[in-house]
């Protein structure tokens, strides 16, 4: 009785353990495709280059220090608040909907006589195909519906591209 047990037992384990491990083969990643937009990283360090010769330059003489020029949010601060902002928009949501960069500014400090400037991150919806005045994109219409996303870490002192 008790070898029937084991025997049971054990083919019950052989089992369990065949269909966890053919489970787990069976969940391949799907492969993501490489955005349209994306740049080469030479392109990227010169956008930059371009920016601290030009814009940052005119930043650090006007405001007598180097301001911030670069922010960081993690990759899972960044799908959280999409999956909010989805979640929020709901049916309002579609295909032209987006997330708008914006810059800014925060309030002046003992250290940074104008503040640090930062950035925030805003959706856009589409209303009914229309562009917003003064933009040529049909998503250009700011939404209200969804509280922006900001505090992420600005780089200080800024770091270079890459």
């Amino acid at each position: 009785m008790k070898t029937r047990i084991l025997k049971a037992s054990l083919l019950f384990s052989i089992f369990a353990c065949t269909i966890f491990l053919f489970s787990c083969e069976q969940q391949k990643q799907t492969r993501v495709e490489k955005p349209e937009g994306t740049i080469t990283v030479e392109e990227a360090k010169a956008l930059q280059q371009n920016y601290v010769k030009t814009r940052g330059a005119i930043l650090r003489d006007t405001l007598k220090y180097t301001d911030v020029r670069d922010v960081t949010f993690t990759i899972k601060e960044l799908k959280q608040y999409i999956a909010y902002v989805e979640q929020e928009l709901g049916s309002n949501l579609n295909e032209e909907s987006a997330l708008r960069i914006y810059f800014g500014a925060y309030p002046p400090s003992e250290k940074y006589r104008y503040g640090l400037s930062t950035v925030f991150i805003a959706p856009t919806q589409n209303r009914g195909g229309q562009a917003q005045q003064g933009s040529f994109f049909s998503f250009g219409f700011q939404t209200e519906l969804v509280e922006p996303l900001n505090k992420g870490t600005g780089g200080e002192p800024p770091t270079d591209y890459p």
